[in-house]
């Protein structure tokens, strides 16, 4: 039996500084718990998250906003990331994931630009390894990565869940 799991972004008002949320999981269900929605970019990106390829497996479905996962471990679902889903119904062009190999945005990382969907991060060179994400309503480029790497957090007002 697939689990999913149902994350609704809160929306937040314009800020250069991410909300940071604290993510309290249900011991049974282990669906996130996010406060009542506001106002924030990206009302109209989606991302899926499957533990097996061909969006099969246990599922993490974010709804409704921008959204960076420090520590995939909270989510149970540390390194079996094996394909997803994402798209942006406003412009499919503006939406970007980035997907990094450990947790703190830290070591390797993939980017995906525009609206798709990956049926198999083993081909991509990436199944199994995310340890954490940071998911965009912008076409973020190689230069920001790093940068987010370097400062340890997302950019602008990203909803950012971690313990």
């Amino acid at each position: 039996m697939n689990k999913t799991k149902v994350v609704s972004s809160p929306k937040v008002k314009s800020s250069r500084k991410p909300m940071v949320l604290k993510a309290k999981i249900a011991n049974k269900t282990r669906v996130v718990k996010l406060p009542a929605r506001l106002s924030q970019r990206g009302e109209n990106l989606r991302l899926q998250l499957f533990s097996d390829i061909n969006f099969e497996g246990d599922r993490i479905v974010f709804n409704a906003g921008e959204v960076a996962v420090r520590d995939m471990r909270i989510l149970g679902f540390n390194d079996v990331l094996s394909s997803f889903r994402m798209r942006n119904s406003d412009d499919r062009r503006e939406v970007s994931l980035v997907l990094f190999e450990d947790i703190n945005y830290q070591g390797r990382f993939k980017i995906y630009r525009g609206s798709r969907n990956i049926r198999n991060l083993v081909d991509e060179g990436f199944n199994d390894l995310a340890s954490s994400l940071v998911f965009v309503a912008r076409r973020i480029s190689n230069s920001r990565v790093r940068q987010i790497q370097r400062d340890q957090r997302p950019p602008g007002a990203v909803l950012e869940i971690r313990r």
